[in-house]
């Protein structure tokens, strides 16, 4: 069986419909969706219409759950708060209904889907280095986990003897007996090296996954952004996401810990509930 599994596709319709097209091309079974659907982009409502129209595989990423008011938007820096408050605008009742019943993780039996780790996934943690992802191995007994959130396509690895290893390469063979977490990259908002959408192909039957880039024309959504900018200030804070890395001055923000977010996750729940 054929899965196209697609994250962080954060509201670049362009990019979507050039990886929708793509996967055309491998005949996939199913196509599963890792979250972050909306968030930075101009086209909110018309990529969750589209996710929807390819497939019921969905699950909650932490700008979903901050657009439904599940995640403390004020964990968000200023830029990506303010989208979050104008994408809420943007999406009918009934979107803001469908996101707030999505899962946090899925399990389809022979591999579990999350956007980010699978200890609190309500809170949305990432797992971007060795460190990160050996805990996520302990945490659980998986053989095989997709996630997203990082928007870095990668794959952690763990063989039977527990050596770790981090694997880039496009096509990829996995052993059924090691254990695996996978991210796919970003379909809207690559944050690596190649400005193009990412995503991949998981053969469940060759244990195999093909890590795919699809370019895209970027005019249709650089179009958009001119047109909900207020002024040029706005305008190039809007920008910035959106251009290749080379160009890119992206301000983030003042980390906060792990625990820090925890805290802070809970407390929303207990002031919301």
């Amino acid at each position: 069986m054929r899965f196209a599994i697609i994250s962080d596709i954060h509201a670049n319709l362009p990019a979507l419909d050039a990886v929708i097209d793509d996967m055309k091309m491998y005949h996939v079974d199913h196509v599963i969706c890792l979250g972050d659907i909306v968030g930075y982009g101009p086209f909110p409502s018309e990529c969750l219409s589209r996710v929807r129209e390819i497939t019921n595989y969905v699950i909650m990423g932490n700008h979903e759950a901050a657009a439904v008011d599940l995640f403390d938007v004020n964990l968000f820096y200023d830029e990506a708060k303010e989208h979050i408050l104008w994408t809420r605008d943007q999406l009918s009742k009934e979107e803001l209904k469908y996101i707030k019943g999505l899962n946090y993780m899925l399990n389809f039996e022979t591999f579990m889907i999350s956007h980010g780790a699978f200890q609190d996934a309500d809170c949305f943690p990432y797992i971007e280095t060795e460190k990160e992802a050996v805990e996520v191995f302990a945490q659980n007994e998986y053989k095989l986990m997709f996630v997203g959130h990082t928007h870095i396509p990668i794959i952690h690895r763990l063989d039977e003897e527990n050596n770790y290893a981090a694997i880039t390469k496009d096509v990829v063979k996995m052993n059924p007996e090691w254990r695996y977490i996978v991210n796919p990259g970003a379909v809207g908002l690559s944050r690596d090296e190649q400005f193009s959408a990412g995503y991949l192909i998981f053969d469940s039957d060759l244990h195999q996954v093909f890590m795919r880039r699809v370019n895209y024309n970027l005019k249709p959504i650089y179009d958009a952004i001119h047109a909900m900018a207020r002024d040029e200030q706005h305008l190039e804070v809007l920008m910035e996401r959106f251009r290749p890395k080379s160009v890119m001055k992206i301000k983030h923000q003042t980390a906060i810990s792990k625990a820090g977010i925890l805290e802070a996750v809970m407390r929303h729940k207990k002031e919301h509930n």
